[in-house]
């Protein structure tokens, strides 16, 4: 039976990725958002789902809350302690309704592929680490067509909370082979991404393609922040140096 990218990708013992680790640095790359063209269709997908329960909100306060754990976000915008029982079926709903009917949708950004070749050819690592569930990081990494170029995953399966929670970080560290925080960098579109990577002691770039400004993303930590896969790729360089 052929086996998924993330279970091919996760066979990778940890003494190859040890020695791959060696000398090298890691580059960690958040996929929604950062990688695939997706934040207009998951706010679409959380608008339409928050109101079959009866709660309105418009785009622009969703928004502020891309990225962020569901829980998180749900305490925040809910009113009342009655949020506790309907919670689980909110994120259950919405999930659902996001691979039937929004997931189809996502396409890659630009040039994804040729930025991971361009990071493999100056010898780094590459992880993943994206709050997705396993079956859709796995229906991602189909899309982008970069199983060959990927040495690590971490996905929101793997941990109990999601960013801004350090935890997807810390275990995306471990797989590529208990990689030290100071040789890895985290490139992500939200807030969150940055504030996970500042506790997990890491280094984080923004990029503009999930909807924050570029001062949010500085505010939040980012040493650079770049239009998206592409722009990064054209200062490819200057963002090397950050990793010296």
């Amino acid at each position: 039976m052929e086996q998924s990218p993330r279970a091919v990708l996760s066979q990778l013992s940890a003494t190859e990725s040890i020695a791959m680790t060696i000398g090298r640095s890691l580059m960690i790359f958040d996929v929604e958002g950062t990688l695939v063209d997706s934040t207009g269709l998951t706010l679409r997908c959380w608008q339409e789902t928050l109101q079959s329960f009866g709660f309105e909100f418009p785009r622009n306060a969703l928004q502020r809350h891309s990225g962020q754990d569901p829980h998180d976000m749900l305490y925040e915008l809910l009113p009342g302690p009655h949020v506790t029982r309907v919670l689980g079926r909110i994120i259950e709903m919405q999930g659902q309704r996001y691979r039937e009917k929004y997931r189809p949708q996502v396409t890659a950004f630009p040039d994804v592929r040729t930025l991971f070749e361009r990071v493999k050819r100056a010898r780094r690592l590459i992880a993943l680490a994206t709050s997705s569930s396993a079956d859709e990081l796995d229906h991602y990494l189909s899309l982008l067509n970069l199983g060959d170029l990927v040495d690590a995953v971490a996905c929101g399966d793997d941990v109990q909370h999601d960013k801004p929670d350090s935890a997807l970080i810390e275990v995306t560290l471990l797989r590529a082979g208990k990689a030290a925080p100071e040789e890895a960098v985290m490139i992500g579109d939200t807030p969150y991404d940055v504030i996970a990577a500042k506790h997990a002691r890491v280094r984080a770039i923004g990029m503009l393609s999930g909807g924050f400004s570029r001062t949010e993303l500085e505010v939040s930590g980012c040493a650079a922040v770049y239009r998206d896969p592409s722009d990064l790729l054209a200062h490819y360089d200057e963002t090397a140096r950050l990793l010296a």
